[in-house]
């Protein structure tokens, strides 16, 4: 019993040790970036020389070379799923969250990019392109952007900042859906064509068609791109989330590995960028956690409210919940070797990268299981496919064509090499943003270290705007209350029914539903973060969820289909809805004995009559925020489920639409 006392103790100080350089040690991160530069400049020189053919006496033979070709097909197949699954998501939502009767209506969008970027600007230029190749294509996609809005559009001069606003403006949701069409045939070519590559062989013939394959791929992953692109930029908050921007960064870094018959041999340098970027994903989503000063995670208690606490929980994390507390414990020890330790492993050997890739994979598959986060974990798992050479794949799909003579490749060698560390280099740079720290890196002037952090530099600046360089870091700090808006519609204003969303918690006796692998309910997951501001003061509904009260009110089907009570929204719109703010906990009324363990509140279930008294002031902040209380101190205030218990905070207020405006009335005021 005293080993393992010390032993946990050992485990403890180390994880002190290691928070506190995160936190206040800029000598220790400057190690931290000189070993990981040593170890990336010797993995792909490495795995370079592994790749190379071997000469033979009179031949070049790659028998004992490192393959990479199926790692290279199987990771834009993942790429192509991941943007697939993200795309028909998102089109099955887009008219109801940024249709032109949705929550945020597109059209204002839109304009402001047709007002921006010229649509009848030449883009074939080469002075522009010579001059700054990276900046013409980021210019090129934005005014592509506008086209697409302005085709079919009627605008009329003479209102130059009105003219969206009207019906015949041609601003419909067709172009929203077509948008979502097009991403979702991209992608699914991206997926074909990349199992189809090399199934023809080498032969004289078959290399036209060969590479006219490798060309339509690498032309469909930038059109699905490009797509995902424009749908982010017109939908506004519901994709302001670091996996949309992973998506676009990691089909961006994909773009060289598209291109048709690349040999094997430059197949290291064109996937490091793709390894630096699923690094830095887990990295720097276990440094922000020890970073942040968050008591939950220096103290392994942060398990014990997370699967009550995270957006969209579902039964399992009703299960999960019910752990005990030393279960919860480990769960935060092995996030933090999963995501602060693992991630320098998978420079090493093949053992390393194996063993790094199985716990990726496993830290991906816990979270899938126990919580509702869309595509985000294949869409990471998929990006440490990236790590994997062909022999410690369980497959071996069709061997490669590759036409270009190998002393060829060799001599081209150099200025790939060159690229995939530029590209590297830009996407790697986000890790400088980690520390938040003076003093980190600080080089000696004239210093070959000052050379490549300013070459650095000038390629992040180049990638930035093209949507690569993004900094990662999810789930900082340990949520420890669960708020939730409830929503309630009325025809009368005396008698209220419950609004209902398909995975945001509501009904109390209702079970958590699973969010199907690969969906995202974009509205669902973006109404916890409201009161989640609201418990830390900020008590101001967002436009957004007023225009979302306003659509129901109206009576609008592509918003009333976000719900599941559309038909009954749609055959009589409500004439009002009243908001108010529901604290939600796993219900523990099963056992007689059961406590709720939770830092607000400790609830028997013999107390289940009795007064609920809030340990955090409901009172004294709602009279504080200009908020009436509902009777925080009512034993009625509290109600009991099956799968949850809530007890009322108060309520926001009471909304009705008065000539075609939205109004708000608060407690006890007349409708």
């Amino acid at each position: 019993m005293s080993s393992l006392r010390t032993l946990l103790g050992g485990r403890e100080a180390a994880i002190a040790t290691v928070s506190q350089w995160i936190q206040s040690s800029p000598s220790a991160w400057c190690k931290c970036y000189k070993i990981l530069t040593v170890l990336v400049l010797g993995h792909l020189a490495l795995q370079t020389w592994c790749s190379l053919p071997r000469w033979h006496g009179h031949w070049w033979s790659m028998g004992d070379a490192t393959q990479w070709h199926t790692c290279r097909k199987l990771y834009l197949v993942q790429i192509g799923m991941t943007t697939l699954a993200a795309t028909i998501s998102l089109h099955v939502q887009v008219r109801g969250l940024a249709g032109t009767q949705g929550i945020l209506p597109f059209p204002r969008h839109a304009a402001d990019r047709i007002r921006r970027y010229s649509t009848a600007e030449r883009l074939l230029s080469w002075e522009r392109v010579s001059s700054d190749p990276l900046r013409w294509a980021a210019r090129c996609m934005n005014v592509l952007e506008a086209r697409w809005w302005a085709q079919g559009c009627h605008i009329d001069a003479k209102y130059p900042n009105e003219w969206w606003q009207k019906e015949a403006s041609g601003l419909t949701d067709s172009k929203l859906t077509r948008l979502c069409f097009i991403g979702e045939v991209a992608s699914i070519v991206v997926i074909v064509s990349s199992l189809l590559d090399g199934i023809a062989g080498c032969n004289g013939p078959c290399i036209p068609l060969e590479f006219m394959l490798g060309a339509i791929r690498a032309v469909a992953l930038l059109v699905a791109t490009l797509g995902y692109r424009i749908l982010r930029g017109c939908t506004g908050v519901f994709t302001a989330l670091q996996w949309d921007s992973l998506v676009i960064e990691a089909n961006m870094l994909a773009l060289p590995l598209a291109l048709p018959m690349l040999p094997n041999s430059w197949l290291p340098a064109v996937l490091l960028p793709q390894q630096l970027c699923v690094f830095k994903c887990m990295f720097g989503a276990g440094v922000v956690k020890r970073r942040s000063r968050c008591p939950r995670w220096a103290a392994s208690t942060a398990m014990d409210l997370h699967y009550e606490t995270q957006p969209l929980p579902h039964w399992a994390s009703w299960y999960a919940h019910k752990l005990p507390h030393w279960w919860h414990a480990q769960e935060c020890w092995i996030s933090f070797i999963t995501q602060l330790m693992l991630p320098f492993f998978q420079w090493g050997t093949w053992h390393c990268r194996l063993l790094t890739f199985l716990g990726y994979a496993a830290l991906m598959g816990a979270i899938g299981v126990t919580g509702s986060y869309g595509f985000f974990n294949f869409q990471v798992l998929g990006l440490g496919l990236s790590m994997l050479d062909d022999s410690l794949l369980p497959v071996s799909l069709s061997r490669h064509c590759q036409p270009l003579p190998d002393w060829v490749a060799l001599l081209l060698l150099p200025p790939v090499l060159a690229l995939g560390l530029w590209i590297g280099a830009a996407c790697g740079l986000a890790l400088l943003q980690l520390p938040r720290l003076t003093g980190v890196l600080v080089p000696d002037r004239g210093s070959l270290a000052e050379r490549a952090l300013l070459a650095a530099q000038r390629a992040h600046e180049g990638l930035c705007p093209l949507g690569v360089g993004h900094c990662y870091g999810p789930f900082a700090g340990m949520t420890t209350f669960r708020w939730e808006l409830i929503f309630e519609v009325s025809s009368d204003g005396g008698t209220w029914t419950q609004l209902e969303l398909p995975y945001k918690p509501g009904c109390i006796d209702a079970r958590p539903r699973w969010m199907p692998i690969g969906h995202f309910a974009r509205l669902d997951w973006r109404l916890w973060f409201v009161p989640l501001s609201m418990g830390r003061g900020r008590w101001e509904l967002p436009d957004w969820v007023e225009g979302f009260v306003a659509q129901l009110l109206r009576g609008s089907a592509p918003v009333a289909a976000l719900t599941l009570q559309h038909k009954a929204i749609v055959a009589s719109p409500p004439r009002f809805v009243r908001i108010s703010v529901w604290d939600y906990h796993f219900s523990s009324c099963c056992d007689p004995l059961a406590v709720h363990h939770c830092s607000q509140v400790i609830t028997t279930s013999a107390e289940h009559s009795a007064a609920y008294k809030p340990s955090n002031g409901c009172q004294p902040r709602l009279a504080s925020n200009g908020l009436q209380s509902s009777g925080c101190h009512d034993a009625s205030a509290v109600q009991w489920g099956r799968w949850w218990y809530r007890r009322l905070v108060g309520r926001i207020g009471t909304y009705q639409l008065h000539l075609g405006q939205l109004q708000c009335f608060s407690e006890g005021d007349k409708y």
